[in-house]
């Protein structure tokens, strides 16, 4: 048996292993039936049923009622316990029950109407009521889902019914990908939602929120615009508005022996990780610094050992980057609550990354009709980032009738590379077409920033309001490149030429925008609204590119490659938005003129680019929610897309000798059409949910690339407007339990394709890429022992060349992947994942599929604030960051060498006195 079968095999009798393990105590388990009616002894559907454990009243299980009444509570062992059932304009029913060796049925429970309920009576009863399902939100309770002790709010966010974390941490609730984290309905870090998740314990959280968040413009005017974002918002327990808390980790280990010949940036001889995270919140005040600094590969903000694989890994850390790489960063995060509606928020991010990567590219290149070549590229680049960010988000409220919001974003960095590549390009037969080596030195600055006002008047009549917005946006980027190249051309008239080319390009480039907008809302009735705005946007840009030969050394500027090139744009836009709003049908219309601008000039040069374009740009969306959990969505509208700068100059970019592009000032406007539609399902009883959906754009006068082929193999690429083009996906994906099974299985497929132009030595091709996906995934439902998480995906691509139909492809890539956590007692937990990455041997040849092994054990010390845990990542020593692309010119092949095989310690010690280490129901009532 090959060593990878074997680790398979491990891999496999581990997950079973931990499946296994859960039987005993899954022998001693009892289902509890029982049904609810009310007083009329009709069935009651939505009851809340909850069985709390009678000594310390700790949520064991619970259950909401279906449409004839009955419920179910699943997996509870034998024992003392409270039957509760509450449900909305009732009184709370509870009964004492003791499950011994068998089975239990309840006795029917009537719901009794309560009348007026005493807000004590309200408070006391809600603590044990694991999900509420409002209006317009979904909650949960914490306290009934429980954590493993020191778990992160991400880990939390897994054990919710309906919501599913992926590896790289992209949260999905109820169907939809969520876009903004809240902690008690403030901003946390700007908008990216795991900086809360990954970084907040979970014993700091009392209620989950999943809501649909309407625009600034919408909350303000109390009209629907259809801008609403997916939104979970953590409101966090009194006593993590008390004092501070945080996390610290440290962890380190030797240096991988693979490492030797390939060093990291700074030569390290061990790797090691660390971070820290201290928070202090009030009612009026959040203070948070989070902080990380490694040399394994890590990105972003995280707690907890490394991500080792595509499963969930053992701590649900930052991704692997590709190669080697030292990062460095720290964030800040502040807010003030002034007033009901008057607050100050910002955030400051600082983040260093050293890099080094190599990197083995696979070309196969379309170079006319029947001409095809290979492509072999093998580039080493070391890189040195260092960014700074900056976000503030303000708002005053003048009164209850006008307030004035002000959003600004600044950001500065600078950066440089050093990349060597060498290349070969070779005919099917094997001869040689071309080849070219290079070394490129490159330093860069940039500074970017922008800032948003608006003002917001509400009328005294409902529904009539003004929003009058004002900002501007400036970009500023720098860059310094010293170039060294020699091309060899084999087979060119007089027989192979050899060229070499030394350079010093200099790009400086200014970007600036500002708009104003002015938007009038006007009630016409119940439910009924238009509104008029009209908007102004100017963009003027300019660039400077400057290129010297080194002639012995000493700059000589070469006037044929250096250019100089301005350009504004502007924009008048008017338009008028119709909504109508019943309490299940919303739908708007909407329909724009837009004229624009374009001034252009060449500097140094008797030429200047004037054009102008009238578009009208019509819209559409409509939604009906059919029930609380059911809605179908349509959204359609037409835009336009601008040629860019570069785009438009007519200059010559040699950085790629055989590859060089030139601009193109004759490119128009490619006018845009995109169709979307969704169905969503969930059911908040059974917890199944079903998500249905379909886009399609159609480019009009699209902007694609004109290739012009030499024999050898060399390429002029330039912009152009060429005909139709669109593309297309839809897909599906289902989630449900099975309780039989005790598990959670989600399958989801997708397909999509594109069609799209380009010219070939003056042919048109038509390229047409097209991929079904289909994944599977399942995962144990009670994580109180063992946490399984397993599944699998599968794409069948294919792309298709109409001038060149020998180079069509189909290929298929498989992943199958494993994780599996055991909580051995309140303090031990084991971890063991696999990732298994199957390529198409026909593709490029045969090669080695990747089997990716990873594990770790852990235990709690020091009465739970602190864990010691030993983990290992890429076992097997096998992890070369492999992937496939394709597009009009070609099918690639990418593989980037990255940090392998290393084991390492950590330790983590929970700060601060005000939070028990244990999150929602801590390990209690397993």
């Amino acid at each position: 048996m090959s060593r990878r079968l074997r680790a398979v095999a491990v891999m496999a009798a581990a997950l079973i292993g931990l499946a296994a393990s859960a039987k005993p105590a899954a022998a001693q388990q009892f289902n509890v039936r029982g049904v609810v009616v009310d007083s009329a002894k009709k069935p009651v559907s939505g009851a809340m049923v909850v069985a709390l454990t009678r000594k310390d009243s700790v949520i064991a299980a619970f259950a909401t009622s279906g449409g004839s009444g009955g419920y179910v509570l699943s997996r509870l062992a034998p024992g003392n316990y409270i039957l509760q059932v509450t449900q909305i304009g009732s009184k709370p029913y509870r009964r004492d029950f003791t499950l011994g060796a068998a089975a239990f049925t309840a006795d029917t429970v009537t719901m009794v109407g309560a009348g007026p309920i005493k807000l004590n009576d309200l408070v006391v009863n809600a603590e044990h009521i694991p999900i509420v399902n409002k209006p317009d939100t979904l909650e949960f309770n914490a306290a009934a889902f429980k954590t493993r002790i020191n778990a992160t709010t991400e880990e939390l966010l897994k054990r919710l019914p309906g919501v599913t974390v992926d590896a790289d941490g992209t949260i999905t609730a109820q169907g939809k990908t969520v876009q903004q984290v809240l902690v008690d309905g403030k901003e946390f870090f700007g908008n990216d939602p795991k900086m809360a998740t990954r970084n907040l314990p979970a014993a700091a959280v009392d209620k989950v929120q999943v809501l649909q968040k309407k625009s600034d413009a919408a909350e303000f005017s109390g009209i629907d615009d259809g801008n609403e974002r997916t939104t979970v918002n953590l409101v966090l327990k009194p006593n993590a508005r008390v004092g501070y808390f945080g996390r610290a980790v440290a962890g380190a280990g030797p240096k991988p022996k693979t490492d030797a010949a390939f060093a990291g940036p700074k030569g390290d001889d061990a790797r090691y990780t660390g971070a820290l995270n201290l928070n202090r919140f009030s009612p009026v005040t959040q203070l948070s610094l989070v902080s990380n600094r490694n040399n394994v590969g890590q990105s972003g903000f995280s707690f907890g050992p490394e991500a080792v694989l595509m499963g969930r890994g053992s701590g649900g850390a930052g991704g692997l980057g590709s190669g080697f790489s030292e990062t460095m960063a720290i964030g800040l995060n502040g807010s003030r609550q002034f007033a009901k509606n008057s607050w100050l928020r910002g955030s400051y991010f600082l983040s260093t990354a050293d890099n080094r990567q190599q990197a083995f590219t696979d070309d196969q290149l379309l170079q006319g009709a029947s001409i095809s070549a290979n492509r072999h590229e093998t580039a080493t680049t070391q890189s040195d980032n260092t960014s700074h960010r900056l976000n503030v988000n303000g708002q005053h409220a003048f009164n209850d009738w006008n307030q004035l919001r002000f959003r600004g974003n600044f950001s500065a960095g600078t950066s440089s590379s050093d990349n060597i590549s060498a290349q070969e390009t070779r005919l099917p037969n094997g001869a040689l077409q071309n080849s070219a080596s290079s070394t490129v030195a490159t330093d860069g600055d940039n500074l970017s920033g922008d800032g948003r006002f608006t003002f917001s008047k509400r009328f005294n009549q409902a529904g009539r309001s003004l929003i009058a917005e004002a900002w501007g946006e400036l970009s500023k980027p720098e860059q310094r490149s010293n170039l060294a190249s020699t091309t060899t051309l084999a087979g060119a008239p007089g027989g192979t030429t050899i060229r070499d080319l030394l350079q010093q390009q200099n790009r400086d480039s200014r970007t600036f925008t500002t708009g104003q907008r002015l938007g009038l809302t006007e009630p016409l009735g119940k439910g009924k609204v238009i509104e008029l705005y009209g908007q102004h946007r100017a963009i003027s840009e300019d660039q400077t590119y400057d290129v010297n030969d080194l002639v012995n050394g000493t700059p000589v500027p070469n006037l044929d490659l250096s250019r100089a090139f301005e350009r504004t744009y502007s924009y008048l836009q008017g338009g008028t938005r119709f909504s109508h709003n019943t309490q299940a049908l919303r739908w708007v219309l909407g329909a724009e003129v837009q004229t624009s601008d374009l001034q252009g000039t060449i500097i140094g040069r008797n030429e200047s680019i004037d054009n102008g374009f009238t578009n009208v740009l019509p819209s559409a969306n409509l939604r009906y929610q059919f029930n609380q959990g059911s809605n179908v969505s349509v959204n359609y509208r037409t835009s336009t897309r601008d040629p860019s700068l570069n785009e438009l100059q007519p200059f010559v970019d040699n950085t790629d000798p055989l590859r060089t592009y030139v601009g193109n000032p004759n490119l128009t406007p490619q006018y845009q059409h995109s169709l979307s539609a969704d169905f969503r399902r969930f059911d908040q009883f059974t917890f199944r949910n079903v998500y249905v959906y379909g886009n399609v754009g159609y480019n009009r006068n699209q902007i694609v690339q004109s290739r012009v082929i030499d024999a050898q193999g060399r390429q002029t690429v330039m912009p152009v407007n060429l005909g139709d083009g669109w593309n297309g996906n839809a897909g599906v994906n289902l989630g449900s339990p099975v309780r039989s099974l005790g598990a959670q299985v989600d399958v989801d497929y997708s397909y999509n394709r594109s069609v799209g132009q380009e010219l070939v030595n003056a042919v048109t091709n038509e390229s047409r890429n097209s991929s079904h996906n289909i994944g599977l995934r399942l995962q144990n439902r009670s994580k109180e022992v063992f946490d399984l998480n397993a599944g699998a995906r599968w794409g069948f691509n294919k792309v298709a060349y109409s001038i060149n139909s020998a180079l069509n492809q189909s290929y298929l890539t498989s992943t199958y992947y494993g994780d599996g956590t055991w909580f051995l007692s309140k303090t031990l937990s084991a971890n063991v994942s696999g990732n298994y990455q199957v390529y198409d041997q026909k593709l490029f040849g045969p090669r080695d599929n990747i089997f990716m092994l990873g594990g770790s054990i852990g235990v709690q010390m020091l009465d739970n604030r602190a864990e010691f845990r030993l983990y290992g990542v890429d076992l097997l020593n096998e992890n070369n960051g492999i992937s496939i692309s394709s597009t009009s010119s070609y099918i690639r092949q990418r593989q980037t060498p990255t940090l392998g095989r290393r084991v390492m310690v950590q330790f983590s010690y929970s700060l601060g006195s005000n939070l028990s280490p244990a999150g929602g129901g801590g390990m209690r009532g397993r």
